[in-house]
Order: structure tokens, then C-alpha cells, then sequence
């Protein structure tokens, strides 16, 4: 059974990967799995305003070097997740969204009206493209939180990454085209010896001094 014990040992586990073994490839019904647990990712109102790609051969696009920079995550992953946000987000999205919260519970066609106006209030709410963007951004990174956690007890390794060119991959990957934008990448994959950084001790701040009791 896991306890707190197993969460904790494997986040000690885990660490930011920055080369993988090429030669490895994970089973894709673990990264199944995996997708599985993004999509149980909690976000504000349930809305869910992202998407999942999967790319199962990184290394079959042959741009993809370019628009990360070249970096050995990309290149030896065995997979590579992006995590995308979604351009779409106006009242037919909520709608869809409310909808399917209806059917799912066994409710009446209309039950949730009260909350669908509510969430199209809080969409209308934000005063511009960004205050949208960085609202939908924050939701993509609790989801990458999951992930993280999720890939570390199942001894996947991975890394998470901010450091790309989001125009060019989206091009790569006709992101506009499906509505949708690039905010992170999760290369994951196997560890290798050749990582500086796999012997590296894991340092984090003392817990007596990054924790502030309030009483």
C-alpha cells in the first residue's frame, strides 16, 4: 500500500534528468498510465483548459532540435509530453465542459446552469489575453506537478522544462491550427550514467526553515 513513506522516497528519487539513455525505451502502456493521471489533475473549476501531446519518437522530428535549443533531454528522451493550453476558451468551451459534468453525474440538462454562468462570469472577468494566458498557464503547471510526482513513483525519469522556443514548436506541431499553444515540455525517459547530474546529492532548503508555523 502507498504511504508517506513511498511518496517521500520516491520525490528523493527523482531528479531533473538532463540526458536519458537512448538506447531505452519505456513501455508505452506505462506513459498511458501516466496520461491517465494528468487527466485526474485538479484544476480551478474543473474546466481542464489544456491538452496533453504525446509524442511517442521525439527524435523523428527533425526540427525539434532547433526550437529546443539542442538540448540532450529532447534528443535522448524516449518520449516527450507537452503540455499545451488551449486558445479556445469562450462560452461554447465552458459549455462543452458543463455539459459533460452533467452527463458524467447523472444530472438534468440544465442542473448546473447556475455554475455554468458562473465560470463564463469568471472567463469574461479576465481583463485581456493575458490575464487569460497566465490563468490557463497556472492550471498547465499544476498539472505538470502531478506528472512530476506521478513519473517519480513509477521510476520514470524526467524533466521538466520551460527553456524552448514556443513559436517554432508550435509551428513544428501545427499547435495553432488545433487551438491550442505550448507552455511546457516533459522529456522522459530512462537515467544514464553519462548524467552529471545523476551522483549529485539532492539539495533543498532545511524544512525547519522553509516551513513557517502559524498558530
Amino acid at each position: 500500500m502507498l504511504n508517506h513513506e513511498c511518496i517521500k522516497n520516491a520525490l528523493h528519487w527523482r531528479y531533473a534528468a538532463k540526458q536519458f539513455d537512448s538506447e531505452q525505451k519505456i513501455a508505452e502502456e506505462k506513459i498511458y498510465q501516466l496520461m491517465k493521471m494528468a487527466n485526474l489533475t485538479a484544476t480551478s473549476m474543473g474546466l481542464q483548459p489544456f491538452r496533453v501531446l504525446w509524442i511517442k519518437n521525439p527524435r523523428n522530428l527533425k526540427d525539434l532540435g532547433n526550437a529546443t535549443f539542442y538540448q540532450k533531454q529532447i534528443s535522448t528522451c524516449s518520449d516527450l509530453i507537452v503540455l499545451a493550453a488551449r486558445t479556445d476558451l469562450d462560452e461554447d468551451f465552458v459549455k462543452e465542459m458543463i455539459q459533460l459534468m452533467e452527463e458524467e453525474r447523472g444530472l438534468q440538462k440544465g442542473d448546473l446552469q447556475d455554475y455554468e454562468q458562473t465560470c463564463i462570469k469568471f472567463l469574461k472577468g479576465l481583463k485581456n489575453s493575458n490575464e487569460l494566458q497566465h490563468w490557463v498557464d497556472k492550471q498547465i503547471y499544476i498539472v505538470l506537478g502531478t506528472l512530476l510526482t506521478a513519473c517519480a513513483l513509477m521510476q520514470i525519469d524526467s524533466c521538466p522544462m520551460e527553456g524552448f522556443k514556443k513559436h517554432d514548436l508550435d509551428e513544428i506541431l501545427n499547435l495553432e491550427k488545433k487551438n491550442l499553444r505550448s507552455v511546457l515540455l516533459l522529456p522522459v525517459g530512462i537515467r544514464t550514467e553519462k548524467d552529471f547530474l545523476l551522483h549529485e546529492k539532492k539539495v533543498r532548503i532545511p524544512l525547519d526553515k522553509m516551513l513557517i508555523e502559524l498558530n
